[in-house]
């Protein structure tokens, strides 16, 4: 029973953890997260009888959290934005200057001056347009009269009313003026001998409302020649939507999801691999966070975590989604396990046979198989995966870029966050290596160079692999010169693991064995490459141990030949 309630326990504290972790990061308290909504948008037209024409744009935002600091505006077809009559002002009365940005051809983004925000409350951006109607071929003659064919901006989100107002140059005395009864259908008009108001109540995202009105053609100077009924009554083309960041639709978020959820994918697919690895080396493999989690809960929780992450990017903050795509990616970082750099003490040396390497041989590519891994950017095809998943992402992000600039940076931040991780943690060269195979693949590269040395400087010289041995099995293995040379006891090459900055490499050591008290002795131990100088265990021989100092960069057999000229030379 008490194991019952305590295994409870454990699940409830679990579900505790996780319960909190998504609690600090709901919309209300996640930093930079942005909650805006576009409630009204009424436009004003300004037709003049001669020229360019004035459009006002008045979009009234209410920003509920986060910091908004404006939205992404589409262009009108032959018009200018007139930014010196631009602002915005907050329902409290405060105004501020505008600043626009040009992002791509055809969308420019419309920020708050100065970097200001609004955090809570509603905001009206007035938006004027000099929009030149006859060259946008919004303004015609038709069956005698004028006809004025014009969309307003397009909105990427619905509103709560959409209002355009039509003022003419003057009264249409001589023909009244009309509303375009197919195409106003679902609106709520109002005509006037001076103008025309057309309302759309709760309209749909991305709605083009479209003017369509007739009226003496007296008022307007220069107007074109007539064209065809069905050219003047077609939709004007769409233009392209004002966008607020603080929303994107479902279909936007599809290329940033895709790389959020490859990212998940492959941070999991290096946690298998890891602890595949690690098992192959006798290591338990622990997560670093939540260590006791299933991995079905794991899995759980970081698409909640994914969840959040794309629910920040659609409100239109970047900054938002940075918390819980950091919270996923630590969810399957695999706790560091280093092992033993040193080989054991004590065991047997015996001369290794052709069946000892054919089977040393075997072993090692096993060993390089088992850590080999497309998810390690330290490795040749680790690498080209690497680039090729930038190139995806950069290619992706362009294609995000089309709808949005902050799409485009979701797609990096996503992809950066969650997949490049799993190509930089715990690299190969991080893990636990084995310094009996490690040391064996190394030594064997070095036993044709010592060789031909030996056969120059010490004619009849052998060298040969001896492998030490214990009851768990092979422990070291070192390359062996018999005879020595003159003046040496024993002489041996060995690879030693030692770290280098980050990583882990396997370094030769030559070991020069010598009577005790020689001048033999003496003269080795001040060599340049001799790091370690001492007696025996049992004082009967004087050890000298040479390789590089520095540990970064491999000195081949050169500690070699500068002890063999030592020699020679006394």
């Amino acid at each position: 029973m008490a194991n019952c309630l305590l295994n409870h326990f454990g699940m409830l504290r679990v579900w505790g953890v996780g319960v909190v972790l998504a609690a600090l990061l709901i919309s209300g308290s996640a930093l930079g997260w942005t909650t805006v909504s576009l409630r009204t948008v009424e436009v004003d037209l300004q037709v003049a009888a001669e020229g360019p024409s004035t459009s006002t744009s008045r979009a009234r935002f209410e920003v509920e959290g986060g910091k908004f600091h404006g939205f992404e505006l589409g262009d009108l077809p032959a018009a200018e934005i007139d930014g010196a009559a631009c602002s915005a002002r907050t329902d409290d009365g405060i105004a501020y200057g505008l600043v626009f940005k040009p992002v791509k051809p055809g969308e420019t983004r419309v920020l708050l001056a100065n970097g200001a925000h609004l955090e809570r409350g509603g905001i009206t951006f007035t938006i004027v347009h000099k929009v030149n109607l006859t060259r946008a071929g919004a303004l015609r003659k038709y069956e005698g009269r004028a006809r004025l064919s014009w969309t307003p901006l397009v909105w990427d989100e619905g509103s709560d009313s959409m209002t355009v107002r039509v003022a003419l140059p003057g009264p249409s005395g001589d023909a009244p003026v009309i509303a375009d009864p197919d195409v106003s259908r679902d609106y709520e008009v109002t005509t006037s001998a001076t103008g025309a108001s057309l309302t759309k109540y709760r309209s749909p995202r991305w709605y083009p409302m479209q003017v369509a009105l007739d009226f003496d053609p007296s008022l307007v100077r220069d107007l074109p020649a007539s064209v065809a009924a069905a050219a003047l009554q077609a939709p004007v083309a769409m233009v392209a939507p004002a966008r607020n960041p603080g929303s994107r639709s479902l279909s936007d978020l599809a290329v940033p999801a895709l790389f959020g959820l490859f990212g998940l994918f492959v941070l999991a697919w290096k946690a298998h691999r890891l602890h595949r690895v690690l098992g192959d080396l006798g290591i338990a493999a622990r997560f670093r966070v939540l260590g006791r989690t299933g991995l079905v809960l794991r899995l759980s929780l970081s698409l909640a975590g994914l969840g959040l992450a794309v629910g920040a990017e659609k409100a239109g903050s970047m900054a938002a989604a940075v918390p819980p795509l950091a919270c996923v990616a630590f969810l399957w970082i695999v706790r560091r396990e280093e092992g033993t750099l040193r080989p054991r003490a004590g065991g047997t040396w015996r001369a290794m046979d052709d069946h000892d390497v054919v089977l040393y041989r075997r072993l090692t590519r096993a060993y390089r198989r088992s850590r080999r891994s497309w998810l390690d950017a330290t490795v040749p095809g680790g690498a080209i995966a690497f680039v090729l998943f930038l190139v995806a992402l950069g290619f992706g992000a362009h294609r995000a870029g089309g709808s949005s600039t902050d799409l485009a940076w979701g797609t990096v931040l996503n992809g950066l966050l969650l997949a490049m991780p799993a190509w930089w943690s715990r690299v190969k060269s991080e893990l636990p290596l084995d310094p009996t195979l490690e040391s064996f693949s190394a030594i064997r590269r070095w036993r044709k160079p010592v060789a031909r040395l030996l056969g120059t400087a010490c004619p009849g010289s052998e060298v040969s692999l001896w492998v030490r041995e214990d009851g768990a099995g092979p422990v070291e293995v070192r390359l062996r010169v018999e005879p020595a040379p003159a003046g040496l006891r024993g002489l041996e090459l060995a690879g030693e693991i030692v770290r280098s900055g980050s990583t882990l490499r396997v370094r030769q050591a030559v070991v020069l064995r010598l009577d005790p008290g020689t001048d033999a002795a003496r003269r080795l131990a001040a060599l340049e490459h001799a790091v370690e100088h001492h007696l025996s265990p049992d004082l009967s021989e004087e050890m000298v141990v040479l390789h590089d100092r520095r540990g970064a960069i491999d000195s081949g057999t050169t500690p070699l030949r500068l002890a063999l000229g030592a020699l020679t030379a006394g």
